[in-house]
């Protein structure tokens, strides 16, 4: 018979083993997308200018700067280190969200469920790993977790009421400085205290409760003050389609949707193979008698976590991830209650559960697939370029150009026409670098007459990049 404490670290090596299994292979083969503008910030922008500022995108993220920092100074520009961190996050996220959910319902099998429900969360947890930049979505989370189970402590406990209160804070304002959506954790913290409260296993004071929310409003108002004069993208209902807002009934309907499909449809699969692995063993999955209020309590932190994003017409499946750990909590609670005798022990039993995480987990590495060959496609070319062109002078323009687009090997689209100019910068150690990707028969201007150095991309099974020349040397 395995004791609670044996059966708790099995359950922490399997999440950590099968985290690593689905991803450690094929992940840090190059970067892609937004990455090159964190890159560029971390490896050439000054602490006190990246802490005040926006950094790699239109949004004011001081913690993640620093974790990007972090990595390029102990291992410079290298994919794998950079993604390896993303990775031990999420490990970090699902031992977390293990040990909130051991705590509010006291099921060590509730809390594996839910755990490994987050873990198999294949679209979010794909973009959040093998998109370097997402990491502000997976550090947000670890703090809201962190966040989350100190509320829990500071909603129970008589003795530490202040530590707790103090562990509560930190965590919201590491939060808060991770990334915009961060300021939403007091509301995931009135949303706990509601549910300690209807459960009748609130016993902090009211005072007490104010003076944190008092503490956490002006947590809330410092960063803000700070990201007004940071350049970050304002709030508004006007600007770029990935940062304003749009007032309509049926984008809301399809963003919930969406949202919806990622995390609770996915997951509500894992529940019902579940249930009938108990079914199999001849036991009646029951609810617990507090399911409904466990219901709301998801819900309510599903709305809380995607209230930032809901009305903007961009959906990206990074945004799924914080969105996923309501679903999974509510996974936790619900199989909390199946659990009315011992779990199955016969492997025949478990088949259904063994049949849908080999199904995710295929459907992982099949997404991850085009992430892997963006990424080798990326560093392919840059590494041509820097190999054809080892050294360049200061302001110069670098346009690479192609017939059309390469659907074999997703180019241009691991680039986008936004991250070339920091790829080229970040290759050469020159801020003043500029660049473009451009089809071969699309004029284009350079900036202030900067001298041109063009290079091809040529597509095919073997993808190659050559470098044109031209009379006088420039374009």
């Amino acid at each position: 018979m395995i004791s609670s404490r044996h059966l708790i670290q099995l359950h922490c090596l399997a999440l950590a083993t099968l985290s690593c299994a689905l991803f450690v292979p094929i992940m840090g083969r190059g970067f892609l997308f937004d990455d090159f503008g964190h890159l560029f910030a971390a490896g050439y922008e000054s602490f006190r200018w990246a802490l005040t500022h926006a950094t790699g995108g239109p949004y004011y993220a001081p913690l993640a700067y620093l974790s990007f920092k972090l990595d390029w100074i102990l291992w410079g520009p290298q994919p794998f280190a950079f993604a390896a961190t993303n990775l031990i996050i999420h490990i970090v996220n699902t031992l977390l969200l293990y040990a909130l959910v051991l705590r509010l319902w006291g099921s060590t099998m509730g809390a594996w469920w839910a755990a490994l429900g987050l873990a198999v969360l294949f679209r979010a947890n794909v973009y959040g790993i093998m998109n370097i930049a997402a990491r502000a979505h997976i550090l947000v989370a670890m703090f809201y977790l962190a966040t989350l189970r100190a509320a829990l402590w500071f909603a129970r406990t008589d003795r530490w009421r202040l530590r707790a209160a103090l562990a509560t804070l930190s965590f919201a304002t590491l939060m808060i400085f991770t990334k915009e959506s961060g300021l939403t954790v007091s509301a995931a913290i009135g949303v706990l205290l509601a549910h300690q409260a209807a459960s009748k296993a609130l016993r902090a004071p009211l005072f007490s409760i104010a003076a944190l929310f008092g503490m956490l409003a002006l947590v809330s108002l410092l960063y803000l003050g700070l990201r007004v004069g940071s350049g970050a993208t304002p709030v508004s209902f006007t600007g770029p389609r990935c940062c304003s807002y749009v007032l309509s009934p049926i984008l809301l309907g399809n963003n919930l949707l969406f949202y919806a499909r990622w995390t609770y449809a996915l997951l509500a699969l894992l529940g019902l193979a579940v249930a009938l692995s108990l079914l199999l063993r001849g036991v009646r999955p029951r609810f617990s008698n507090s399911a409904g209020l466990d219901v709301l309590l998801s819900a309510a932190l599903f709305a809380v976590a995607t209230a930032p994003f809901i009305l903007i017409d961009w959906r990206t499946e990074a945004y799924g991830y914080l969105a996923g750990v309501s679903a999974a909590l509510l996974l936790g609670a619900l199989t909390a209650g199946f659990y009315q005798s011992p779990p199955p022990r016969s492997v025949l039993t478990l088949a259904p559960v063994v049949c849908v995480v080999a199904l995710y987990a295929a459907f992982t590495l099949a997404d991850s697939g085009k992430w892997h060959r963006m990424a080798e496609t990326n560093a392919m070319i840059l590494k041509s370029i820097r190999a054809r062109q080892p050294t360049v002078a200061p302001k110069t323009f670098i346009a690479l150009t192609h017939t059309e687009a390469d659907l074999v090997n997703r180019f241009p689209e691991g680039f986008q026409e936004y991250s070339f100019p920091y790829a080229v910068r970040v290759l050469y150690g020159d801020r003043t670098l500029d660049g473009r990707i451009v089809r071969s028969d699309e004029p284009f201007d350079t900036p202030r007459r900067y001298p041109v150095i063009r290079f091809s991309y040529i597509g095919g099974e073997v993808p190659q990049v050559i470098k044109q020349t031209a009379a006088g040397g420039s374009w």
